[in-house]
This record gives structure tokens, C-alpha cells and sequence, in this order.
């Protein structure tokens, strides 16, 4: 009778045991086939950061700043390059 009482109490303690085990490999399964969207998601935060940055720029063009065209053209660029990759 003392055994079967030990056996029951061994069972309940490893049951949350095994369901830690069981998740822990649902979420090794779950991010070792991620897809890679990161790396999209980090580009469409580059461009986004490159429109607010081109907006400025643009601005800083028009009110006659002529020294930095050259970087309006350099962020254009990169831009463009930044959206050739999304598509």
C-alpha cells in the first residue's frame, strides 16, 4: 500500500516534467521552421526609415541646400534598392 501511494505522488511530480518537455519541443519545431520572414520584416523597416529620411532630404533640397543633393541621390539609391528586394 506505502508503494502504490510513492507511485501515484511520482507520477503527479512528473507530469508537469513531461508537459515542459513537451512544449520545449513544440517551440524548437515551431522556430526551427521559421520561414525567414525576419529578414523582410528588417527590410521594410529600412525603407521606412529611408522614405522619412528621403522626405527630409527632399526638404532640405527644395529650400535650396544644394550640398545635399548628393545625399538625396545616395538614399534614392538605396531606396530603390531596398524595394527591388521586397518585390
Amino acid at each position: 500500500m506505502h508503494v502504490d501511494i510513492v507511485r501515484k505522488i511520482a507520477i503527479a511530480l512528473l507530469l508537469p516534467v513531461i508537459g515542459a518537455f513537451i512544449t520545449a519541443g513544440i517551440m524548437f519545431n515551431f522556430f526551427h521552421n521559421d520561414d525567414g520572414n525576419h529578414n523582410v520584416i528588417y527590410i521594410a523597416g529600412q525603407q521606412n526609415l529611408l522614405a522619412t529620411e528621403l522626405r527630409e532630404w527632399t526638404h532640405m533640397v527644395l529650400i535650396g541646400q544644394e550640398e545635399d543633393r548628393t545625399g538625396l541621390q545616395e538614399r534614392i539609391r538605396k531606396f530603390d534598392l531596398f524595394l527591388n528586394t521586397l518585390t
